[in-house]
């Protein structure tokens, strides 16, 4: 990361966060180059950072890179699926992911990675999830009956035994409760109204597993009637009332008086996000869960800007079938940000819109427009020789080279090889020197792909890109010095191409693929000639 700051293009986009001249836009970026900078800009700024993708995968993707580049565990903000149906029972496996996720984030997650239809998508508010949250502790005293009630307020269910996320159970001194951010059930033993242990539990043998000195109790539900709205109820009546004198919606002013009932008692309705907006009355998204200083990175600006428009109009659809089917009111509609008030939001914060190709379509309008002339490597599948051979063509160009391995030992053997085939390479496990002209650097770390920065000759190779299976590609004309190869003149003969996909250019490097390696990839055409950005990946390892 200390070595990025050399480029002069870096130096400026920091300006102009500092400076508050944002948006700022950057072309030339593969994904691995985006998360490179954007680990750059949190490691110099100490600000948190939100890293705005296009889709899930992307975001699974630059969550890993992260993670590695910046030591710090991202935040993995997911979407959900709004439950506007009247069913006995429904999955909340995603909606006890986000409400963990959206804990974090009150917290002050240093790193989160997300969608943009997931940061549009209406929430529960950061006040309420605070009040929401319990903290049980060794020797802490609490009331039991009232213990109960405050889970039954948060949206847990009570059951004779607990058998998912968001169910309690009192028996006794014993209280067993799983809590949506936890991965197994905790119990509770009180002495009188003393907690006298506590600790994880299975739930096949009901043993205890782990002891625990605390545990934090997360809602089971984003919408809880008994911490919201007080005159929620009465809303519904309105629009019941509202309905009925114009006639024709019979079965929806039904639903809507069922539903104020239910609030009434602090019950939950069945396909509870039908009156989310009521129990909410203000629209708040997890933007607002952002603290202001808050680096917003966004990748593909263009593709984030399709999907959002998807996203949005697909719940226009369904917002209108559950009208059709007498589940949702019209008021009541407004489950998430239109595209307007999104970048509304993200235009309150320092926004750096980082793409592959210059494009008519941003997010925002930028304010400065830089390009970055960079280059994401292949595979090498494993090949030590092609490795070898591609290492001493950089080394021997001037390049500085960092190799990345998954942990110790592969990188001492990594190490141990090189040496032997007299390349020059030194041990950096914990990566506190910049990498030399003089040999090849070996850190432990993995990234989804290689990167290689011509105007820095710097090149960073991963032992996940040995790890994912090799393709073949033809020569490259602005990579580092060409040497005879025979695997430089071939084409890749096995690709499947992204949006912006292309036919491959001239450029690429040597790799050899094995015949039972199942694999994915994805080549697009960098805005730089001869330049070629690849993604790969692979199951299992041949290294």
């Amino acid at each position: 990361m200390r070595a990025l700051w050399q480029m002069p293009e870096l130096q400026e986009i920091w300006n102009h966060i500092e400076t508050g001249e944002t948006p700022v836009t950057v072309t030339g970026l593969s994904p691995v180059h985006r998360a490179q900078l954007a680990a750059a800009l949190r490691l110099r700024s100490g600000r948190p950072l939100l890293m705005l993708c296009s889709d899930e995968h992307e975001v699974q993707r630059q969550a890993a890179d992260l993670a590695c580049l910046t030591g710090e565990e991202p935040v993995v903000l997911p979407g959900r699926e709004w439950q506007l149906r009247p069913v006995a029972a429904v999955s909340r496996q995603w909606e006890c992911r986000r409400l963990e996720a959206l804990h974090r984030c009150a917290s002050g997650a240093p790193v989160v990675v997300t969608t943009a239809e997931a940061l549009a998508q209406r929430c529960i508010p950061p006040q309420v999830l605070e009040r929401a949250a319990l903290t049980l502790e060794v020797g802490g005293r609490y009331d039991a009956p009232a213990l109960a009630g405050q889970l039954t307020d948060a949206g847990y269910a009570r059951c004779d035994r607990v058998e998912g996320p968001g169910q309690f159970a009192m028996r006794g001194g014993i209280l067993d409760v799983f809590s949506p951010g936890m991965e197994k059930p905790v119990r509770c033993e009180f002495f009188d109204d003393e907690i006298d242990s506590l600790g994880e539990f299975e739930l096949d043998t009901q043993r205890r597993s782990r002891n625990l000195e605390r545990a934090l109790l997360l809602p089971a539900a984003e919408v809880l009637p008994a911490l919201g709205d007080a005159g929620a109820a009465e809303k519904l009546e309105r629009i019941a009332a509202k309905l009925e004198k114009k006639g024709g919606a019979d079965a929806l002013v039904k639903t809507l008086r069922g539903d104020a009932e239910s609030l009434r008692r602090h019950i939950v309705p069945s396909g509870s996000d039908r009156v989310l907006a009521a129990v909410y009355p203000q629209k708040i998204t997890a933007a607002d869960y952002l603290a202001p200083q808050t680096i917003v990175v966004a990748g593909e600006s263009g593709r984030i800007a399709e999907s959002l428009k998807g996203f949005l109009w697909q719940l226009k659809e369904d917002a209108s079938t559950a009208f059709e089917n007498g589940w949702l009111a019209g008021e009541l509609a407004e489950l998430a940000l239109s595209e307007g008030e999104l970048t509304a939001k993200l235009g309150a914060f320092a926004l750096c819109q980082m793409e592959s190709l210059p494009t008519s379509r941003y997010l925002l309008a930028p304010r400065a427009l830089l390009q970055i002339t960079a280059k994401q490597l292949s595979a090498y599948g494993g090949s030590l020789d092609t490795a070898a051979t591609d290492l001493v063509h950089y080394l021997t160009g001037g390049y500085r080279v960092l190799v990345l391995c998954g942990g110790e030992v592969r990188a001492r053997n990594l190490l141990r090889l090189l040496q032997e085939r007299k390349i020059p390479a030194a041990l950096d496990l914990a990566g506190a020197h910049d990498p030399g002209k003089a040999a090849v650097q070996i850190s432990v770390g993995a990234l989804s792909a290689g990167g290689e920065y011509p105007e820095l000759r710097l090149a960073v190779l991963t032992e996940g890109q040995r790890r994912s299976p090799a393709g073949r590609k033809s020569p490259t004309a602005s990579g580092p010095p060409a040497a005879a190869s025979s695997s430089r003149g071939r084409i890749l003969r096995r690709a499947t191409s992204s949006s912006m996909s292309s036919t491959v250019s001239a450029a690429s490097w040597p790799c050899c693929a094995s015949p039972s390696t199942e694999w994915r990839r994805t080549i697009s055409r960098s805005p730089t000639p001869g330049a070629t950005a690849c993604t790969s990946r692979r199951r299992g390892s041949i290294w």
